[in-house]
Parts: structure tokens; C-alpha cells; sequence
């Protein structure tokens, strides 16, 4: 159980559907076997990555994150658009 509140009687939504077909298969016909059906949601991998900027490892399930906090991030794009008006100003004065 996640532990959001003392009554839940599921772990998570996928295994309360599962329960209530089971309830109502139970329910049509007494003498069927238990329903096993399989979650449509699967939990993502978990992935480490090492952030560009600082050097620090960290772990996330999304595949195109590549900065490990909002800051290095910030950091990172503010360094780019820096490079890029620098960029800007010589091409104006040649």
C-alpha cells in the first residue's frame, strides 16, 4: 500500500481493477477461476545519468532528462545564450 490513507485497500489503481473483476466475476459466476489479467501501466526503468554540468550522478525515469536539478539546467541555457550573443555581436562587427 502507499500509504496515502489508513482505509485504502488496494497497493495502487492497477490492483484495485484487478480485485473488482475478480469481485465481479465471483459475483456472475461462483464456481469460475480467479480473473489474472496484467496492469496496462508499467512502471518505467529507472536510469543514471551523469549531469554535464556539475558532475553529479543521478537516477530518473525519464530518458531525455539530461540535468540533475532546475539549476544546473538554468545554469547550462543561460551559458548557451550567453555564447550566442557573443556570437551575434562578432558577426554584427565583421
Amino acid at each position: 500500500m502507499n500509504g496515502d490513507h489508513h482505509y485504502e485497500k488496494y497497493c495502487s489503481p492497477e490492483c484495485r481493477t484487478i480485485g473488482r473483476r475478480q469481485k465481479m466475476a465471483a459475483r456472475l459466476e461462483p464456481d469460475a477461476p480467479p480473473v489474472v489479467t496484467k496492469p496496462r501501466w508499467q512502471p518505467k526503468p529507472e536510469v543514471e545519468k551523469v549531469c554535464p554540468v556539475c558532475g553529479k550522478t543521478f537516477v530518473t525515469t525519464y530518458s531525455s532528462k539530461k540535468y540533475c536539478s532546475k539549476e544546473c539546467r538554468d545554469r547550462e541555457m543561460s551559458k548557451r545564450l550567453s555564447e550566442k550573443q557573443k556570437r551575434a555581436r562578432r558577426e554584427r562587427h565583421e
